[in-house]
């Protein structure tokens, strides 16, 4: 997997995980195993379909065009 930055602010600093096959505990873990804390994990995709717009615990369609 990779790890990036992706902001850095009076709040923080917001990290970007890419990772297969993970959940929130698995980046909870990374974070601890290095001293950090995190404030808060939102994932933004699966595979190629963005999240974007979609409550916790909703489901949609996949669009015409879109494959997993």
């Amino acid at each position: 997997g990779k790890v990036s930055m992706s902001a850095r602010g009076e709040h923080g600093t917001r990290l970007r995980f890419a990772l297969k096959g993970s959940d929130a505990a698995c980046v909870y873990d990374l974070c601890e195993s290095h001293g950090l804390k995190p404030q808060a994990v939102r994932r933004t995709r699966m595979g190629r379909i963005g999240l974007a717009g979609l409550e916790p615990g909703a489901w949609r369609f996949l669009g015409a065009m879109e494959r997993f």
